[in-house]
């Protein structure tokens, strides 16, 4: 049952990703929560604010507003006050684009609320916990 398990987790992996890809475009998962991030501040934060809000590392960070940068959803420019720091904000591009990420998560929202009990979500919720809660095998693997 396990392997199931396991199997049923990559698999549900790759079906959001592709349901994202279709829906949205040529974005991560990761990418498109980013934006949907980076709307919520008040005021365009520093790589690092960002970086803290997210649980990711700066440097994974930096990569991955590049990335964006290339797509022409994000801008980074130097803090006037401080150079050293980077501030990140979205584009009139990146804009509309969160505009179809949150549209079209309600979507997914309202599908799901229709599709699956609450007893069966909270269910999902505690064994992603769960498994979370680890420390995970790839950090344990060795060769």
């Amino acid at each position: 049952m396990i392997d199931e398990f396991i199997d049923s987790l990559e698999r549900l992996h790759e079906r959001v990703e592709d349901e994202n890809r279709s829906a949205i475009g040529p974005y991560t998962g990761r990418q498109l929560m980013m934006l949907a991030s980076l709307a919520s501040f008040d005021n365009p934060p520093t790589l690092g604010e960002f970086a803290e809000r997210m649980r990711c590392s700066y440097q994974n960070i930096r990569v991955l507003v590049a990335i964006l940068e290339e797509h022409g959803c994000t801008h980074a420019e130097h803090d006037p006050r401080d150079a050293r720091r980077l501030r990140i904000e979205l584009t009139d591009e990146g804009k509309v684009l969160t505009k179809r990420v949150n549209s079209h998560l309600n979507t997914i929202r309202r599908r799901y609320e229709k599709n699956i009990s609450q007893e069966d979500m909270e269910a999902f919720v505690r064994v992603v916990d769960a498994i979370l809660a680890e420390k995970g095998y790839i950090r344990d693997f060795k060769l």
